[in-house]
Order: C-alpha cells, then sequence, then structure tokens
C-alpha cells in the first residue's frame, strides 16, 4: 500500500516513464496481494490438480508487477540529477 501512495506522489510531482512503472507495478502487486487469497478458494472447489494448476500459472505471474517496480525504481535512481559538491 505504501508503494501505491509512493507511486501516485511521483506521478504527481515527476511525470516519466519510471513514475509510472512504480504505480503502474505498485497497483499490480495490490491485486497479487488479494488474489493469493481468492485463487485458492475458487480453485479448491473444483480439483486438487487445478488448484496446484492455477497456484503454479499464478506464481509465475506475481512476479511481473515485482518486476516493473524494480525496473521503474532502478530507472528512476539512474535519471536523478548528480548532487554538485560545494
Amino acid at each position: 500500500m505504501l508503494f501505491v501512495i509512493f507511486g501516485i506522489i511521483l506521478v504527481y510531482k515527476r511525470k516519466g516513464v519510471p513514475s509510472y512503472l512504480i504505480l503502474i507495478g505498485a497497483l499490480l502487486e495490490l491485486f497479487v496481494f488479494a488474489g493469493r487469497f481468492f485463487v485458492p478458494l475458487i480453485y479448491a472447489r473444483k480439483s486438487v490438480e487445478s488448484l496446484v494448476s492455477a497456484q503454479m500459472i499464478f506464481n509465475l505471474l506475481a512476479v511481473f508487477p515485482s518486476l516493473l517496480l524494480a525496473i521503474g525504481l532502478i530507472l528512476f535512481v539512474v535519471r536523478l540529477p548528480k548532487a554538485k559538491n560545494q
């Protein structure tokens, strides 16, 4: 939740690709977090095999938001202006 707030503030203050990547990654992280509770409830009713398959696919897709967030943070840090030594 903190990254979502940070992403919104960052998009408001500095518009750019890194800001949007951070915001999108943070929002997707929230959906993945909520999905971790609902996916087992939905697929456990069908069969154990469908639950395992759904969890496997979900775990593979859960890496994507973290990757977006990390890439956005790296791009943001790389594009920061260098401070002048005084």
